[in-house]
């Protein structure tokens, strides 16, 4: 349970918060990798979420260690074409791709580069 809690106020740090299945996904996937690094990409329009990946401006890339959060950053998101996303996420070193939503062609590519799509 003390891990958990930790991934909880982890989570809530970076602005997710404990609702929903992708949520729950992702807090499982973060206990099973034990102490290996995750990063989680959260695409963002101005100070929110953006509900639509296709349509964000920018990636909120949190690092997680243990289920710790070791660091949280804001890095452009310069791609328009769907490949140039995937890439720049795939360069990032993200695992998982938290979004309310995006394109069926984007979630194919995303996820042919070995991310994890949680929308």
């Amino acid at each position: 349970m003390r891990r958990t809690m930790s991934i909880v106020s982890s989570l809530r740090l970076i602005g997710i918060h404990p609702n929903g299945d992708a949520w729950h996904t992702l807090c499982s996937e973060m206990r099973l990798k034990g102490g290996a690094q995750m990063r989680v990409a959260v695409p963002i329009s101005g100070e929110w979420a953006s509900p639509v990946l296709d349509h964000a401006t920018r990636l909120l890339i949190a690092e997680f260690v243990g289920g710790q959060l070791r660091e949280r950053v804001e890095v452009p998101l310069l791609g328009r074409t769907a490949e140039e996303r995937a890439s720049e996420l795939a360069s990032l070193g993200v695992h998982v791709l938290l979004c309310g939503a995006l394109s069926h062609e984007l979630e194919r590519t995303i996820e042919a580069k070995g991310i994890k799509v949680r929308a």
